[in-house]
């Protein structure tokens, strides 16, 4: 038998709250089974946000656009300045091309990382809820139910 702190009655040793007081006599909160598998849940869709988030900035085409962004502005800007004279009309023309791929690029990255970045943030807050809630009594406290 053991004495609840909180009224003094004796209670079973295997009780996990006074049955007087309702006060918890358990060191270990108690989670119900379907709170449980709830923030399992919840953990299972956070870590699968971020890894999709993860996959959207580590893609061999992210890769590729990143690292030709420049090249493309480098080439927009050589091509353009030619497109006077002569072959004035042709240089416009892979100049106006160079620039579709330039923004094509840009556009590509950007919301690349714009998706990356909600994923991620939207997964860790998703994780640290349900971890949270995992580490929490369940919603009880001590004293009463």
């Amino acid at each position: 038998m053991i004495i609840c702190p909180e009224c003094k009655k004796e209670q079973a040793d295997t009780a996990q709250y006074c049955t007087n007081c309702g006060y918890r006599l358990s060191a270990q909160p108690h989670i119900s089974a379907e709170t449980k598998k709830k923030a399992y849940v919840g953990i299972v869709i956070s870590i699968i946000l971020i890894i999709v988030a993860i996959s959207l900035v580590t893609t061999s085409e992210f890769s590729y656009y990143l690292e030709n962004i420049s090249y493309y502005a480098d080439q927009y800007a050589e091509t353009k300045s030619h497109s006077s004279g002569f072959l004035g009309g042709s240089y416009a023309s892979l100049a106006s091309r160079w620039k579709e791929m330039y923004n094509e690029a840009v556009t590509y990255v950007a919301l690349h990382s714009i998706g990356a970045v909600v994923l991620s943030i939207v997964g860790g807050v998703g994780l640290y809820k349900c971890i949270k809630k995992l580490k929490s009594n369940g919603g009880t406290t001590n004293g009463t139910h």
